[in-house]
């Protein structure tokens, strides 16, 4: 089940399984990994992967995996998806850090671990398909940030959405992080974040605040 490798669509597969179980429509499904590899390949009306046929019941013999792991497209999907590591990436290190005790807070902000975990859940919610488009941001905020005093990037995939999220890299021109200097530049870097996390709230009103 490696194939599904996010819990958003771990779920959907299982959801649709399980429909697919209750309907009576299928008549023999040879190992997990062909009703996978059947359900990998076809999408409903919807556009998403889902156990579709034109029988009215079909069998899932043990060919399916074979053919799907086998086929071109499948490498080229196991290639598109490299970039989408990055942001588990991320997630594992603010992960890690709260876990551990490590997250940095700055003056009056507390650590709460509720919010930083919510924050977390959100961005483990996504799909791999759409941690493709935010592995190349992701990137690319850092890359052009490097040669800019302040870049700034934002992602949310509709105005109607209800999840956004934002990368802001912002230089530290002094040397030493053992210092006062780098004290104020902390505080102005988290004053930025707040400017344009609320600037964000206030031009997409059908975001989620908690």
């Amino acid at each position: 089940m490696s194939e599904l490798d996010t819990i958003t669509d771990f779920v959907e597969y299982l959801d649709k399984k399980a429909n697919l179980v209750r309907s009576d429509r299928l008549v023999r499904a040879d190992g997990e990994e062909n009703l996978l590899a059947y359900y990998a390949i076809r999408v409903n009306q919807n556009q998403e992967h889902d156990f579709v046929s034109d029988e009215s019941r079909f069998v899932v013999d043990n060919s399916h995996y074979s053919g799907f792991v086998n086929d071109a497209q499948y490498a080229g999907k196991r290639e598109a998806d490299r970039i989408s590591y990055i942001w588990d990436e991320l997630i594992t290190t603010f992960t890690s850090h709260m876990l551990d005790g490590t997250s940095v807070t700055f003056g009056e902000h507390d650590f709460q671990l509720r919010k930083y975990e919510l924050g977390v859940r959100f961005m483990a919610l996504e799909k791999r398909i759409f941690r493709r488009g935010y592995g190349e941001a992701l990137k690319g905020a850092l890359e052009q940030g490097t040669g800019q005093e302040m870049f700034f990037r934002l992602i949310i995939k509709g105005e109607r959405s209800e999840t956004a999220f934002f990368f802001l890299t912002f230089r530290y021109p002094g040397n030493s992080i053992e210092s006062h200097e780098y004290e104020q530049y902390r505080e102005a870097r988290i004053n930025v974040l707040q400017i344009y996390a609320k600037g964000i709230l206030e031009k997409y009103p059908s975001l989620l605040c908690n």
